[in-house]
């Protein structure tokens, strides 16, 4: 049978979740190369000696043909390694968030549809069971007209975090709470709500170790008519505390919580069904913040290379996110409600 290979450019804080994932899927797929600027983070990681080892992308490019690139470096130089590894006409596989500066949006479309490249993203919180449920409870119309969501990140990132790299905390290559850490949980509360019409926010700085802001309120206004409460920190202490989704209809409630918004806290309808009462056996109390997601992305792109029916996380669904964050980080450099659909942007994210 034959094995996908893959190349992957980053050896960082994430890398050992790809990793992890590529493991539990070695029917399939294999480690063809790997792209990390230091060689004893490489040293570290025990690879298997046909493991090709680079010290830059452009070395990568020329030299191997793998069936997908996996990009896992600073957030703000993700579009660059999407346009070094475009080149290869080979599908690409980016942790969150795609981009950060929205300038690269309209020239990353372009490159898409020119090279015809399959770009998608990870957000591999879709991927939790209880998740998977509370999805499926909204397709089926059981909170009736939701009216409220609320999204809590409640994270600590310490001087030891931020010191970890020089990039972490900057505007342009980290991106502040929402663009980081927060960024899978706005994902999921466009792809559970829907689209959001207008935003109002504040943010401040508590750590300061960091330059973009590591605490944001915003208040949405969803294009259906719900409102929603985004609150996000890395300044919790003395530990992480919580990262949840709760959304309320007018014929049903539901609180998703824990680390990694795995945990069933509350699941409640007017209208109950037999397969409520067994709803807590799609509960998982995750003590690490990434969860297990990851290793459903692998299987769903090992779908997509068989041509099979997936779920794979595409371009545009990872461009919604970002726009939405940009949009919250105008709203509070700016100090005022702002829309969607007006020309109000950050002009400092990704820069």
């Amino acid at each position: 049978m034959k094995k996908f290979s893959i190349s992957i450019i980053g050896c960082g804080r994430i890398f050992s979740k790809h990793l992890t994932a590529i493991k539990k899927n070695t029917k399939f797929l294999k480690i063809e190369a790997v792209c990390e600027k230091n060689y004893n983070v490489f040293k570290s990681k025990n690879f298997k000696k046909n493991v090709k080892y680079f010290n830059n992308i452009k070395d990568l490019s020329d030299k191997t043909n793998s069936d997908l690139y996996v990009i896992l470096t600073p957030s703000g130089d993700h579009y660059e390694h999407i346009v070094q590894i475009s080149k290869k006409n080979r599908t690409i596989l980016v942790e969150k968030p795609l981009v950060l500066d929205l300038r690269h949006i309209k020239k990353l479309s372009k490159l898409k549809k020119k090279k015809k490249l399959n770009i998608f993203v990870v957000k591999q919180n879709r991927y939790n069971p209880a998740i998977k449920k509370l999805k499926m409870a909204i397709n089926q119309k059981r909170f009736g007209k939701i009216f409220l969501a609320n999204l809590r990140v409640r994270w600590k990132r310490d001087k030891n975090y931020f010191n970890l790299d020089k990039w972490r905390g900057t505007w342009k290559k980290d991106g502040g709470v929402l663009a980081n850490q927060a960024s899978h949980h706005i994902d999921l509360l466009q792809w559970t709500v829907g689209n959001v019409k207008s935003v109002f926010s504040k943010k401040l700085i508590v750590n300061k170790h960091t330059k973009a802001p590591d605490t944001v309120i915003a208040v949405l206004k969803f294009n259906n008519g719900a409102i929603g409460v985004i609150e996000a920190t890395t300044a919790s202490q003395p530990k992480d505390i919580e990262s949840s989704i709760s959304i309320l209809g007018n014929k049903g409630t539901a609180e998703i919580g824990g680390f990694a918004v795995s945990k069933i806290i509350h699941w409640d309808f007017i209208n109950r069904l037999k397969t409520d009462k067994q709803i807590n056996k799609f509960s998982s109390d995750y003590q690490n913040v990434y969860g297990f997601g990851h290793i459903e992305i692998y299987r769903e792109l090992i779908k997509f290379f068989l041509n099979k029916p997936n779920t794979c996380i595409n371009f545009s669904e990872g461009l919604s996110s970002i726009k939405l964050i940009d949009k919250i980080y105008a709203s509070a450099e700016l100090n005022k409600e702002v829309f969607m659909s007006d020309n109000n942007f950050s002009k400092l994210l990704g820069k």
